[in-house]
């Protein structure tokens, strides 16, 4: 069972949607594997118009540090939200407001976390780096959105098979020689 930070038993997390995916990833990742939930992260952006820096905010749903692989960023999205390939836009069913792009999100969180570890690494990062989205309570069908392939997204019904799944997208994200 992988270990779960900062929480002690997956019951501790309050949103039903990320503890479903948290209870399949401790269950299904070997017990190397170290799972963040709720990472917050915090850095200085150059804002080109101002000439000065910004601080950036965010949270990533779930960090994987996999030992063998690498790192990966989980963003989840509960509920039954949808993506209008027409208007590309995602939204939620029943809701007034638009969802923000759980790809972009993703790739986001991953990218401020590179910034970050790279400081430590003179000649790149020498670990495997990817991103996906998992739908707890939704089922996907159809293309793909803008942003991502079958390979990262995860429905439903991709639960039981979860770790599986998780390890072939970093062999398919590694891009070291």
């Amino acid at each position: 069972m992988a270990q779960l930070i900062p929480h002690h038993h997956t019951s501790q997390i309050e949103q039903p949607g990320e503890r479903l995916v948290a209870e399949a990833l401790c269950t299904q990742l070997p017990s190397d594997v170290v799972i963040i939930h709720s990472y917050p992260w915090l850095r200085p952006e150059r804002n080109e118009r101002s000439g000065k820096d910004n601080l950036q905010e965010g949270e990533a749903d779930f960090v994987i540090l996999h030992p063998r692989f690498g790192i990966m960023v989980v963003e989840v999205k509960d509920g039954h939200v949808y993506y209008d390939q027409r208007t590309m836009r995602w939204e939620r069913r029943g809701g007034q407001h638009q969802v923000k792009d759980p790809f972009v999100q993703a790739a986001k969180n991953l990218h401020a976390i590179e910034k970050r570890a790279g400081h430590y690494f003179k000649n790149g990062l020498p670990f495997t780096r990817a991103f996906c989205v998992v739908f707890p309570r939704c089922e996907w069908s159809g293309s793909p959105p803008l942003g991502a392939v079958n390979a990262n997204l995860f429905a439903g019904s991709d639960l039981q098979s979860l770790g599986t799944r998780i390890e072939a997208l970093f062999r398919a994200f590694d891009r070291r020689p």
